[in-house]
């Protein structure tokens, strides 16, 4: 009868070793994809900061595109109407204000997700 319970110990212990090593294996798998998890997350957030920095630059440069072109336009209006010219009815002039208004309408929408 004691051989029989020797045996069994020892088929438990065992069965123990093996459930024991199946969650350090669990463990090392899970660390590896935690560890991938942090590389990925580094390179979303430097690959944010880049774009971040890249629309801000946008975001200047566009401010001065429009700032010129609001003044060019501004001129030509002043003197179109010195001239007596409809200032609509100059295409460049036309052509541009609408993309004014566009560019007004992206530049702000960009402005809006650089403060976010």
């Amino acid at each position: 009868m004691s051989e029989i319970l020797r045996v069994l110990n020892k088929n438990i212990e065992l069965k123990s070793e093996v459930v024991e090593l199946g969650l350090v294996d669990d463990i090392e798998k899970f660390t590896k994809k935690a560890v991938d998890a942090n590389k990925q997350i580094l390179n979303d957030l430097q690959e944010l900061n880049s774009i971040h920095k890249r629309m801000k630059k946008t975001e200047s440069e566009s401010t001065d595109t429009t700032d010129i072109l609001q003044r060019l336009l501004d001129d030509v209006e002043i003197s179109a109407k010195e001239l007596g010219i409809n200032p609509s009815s100059i295409s460049a002039f036309k052509v541009s204000n609408k993309v004014m208004e566009v560019l007004d309408r992206n530049l702000n929408a960009l402005s809006k997700e650089i403060k976010r």
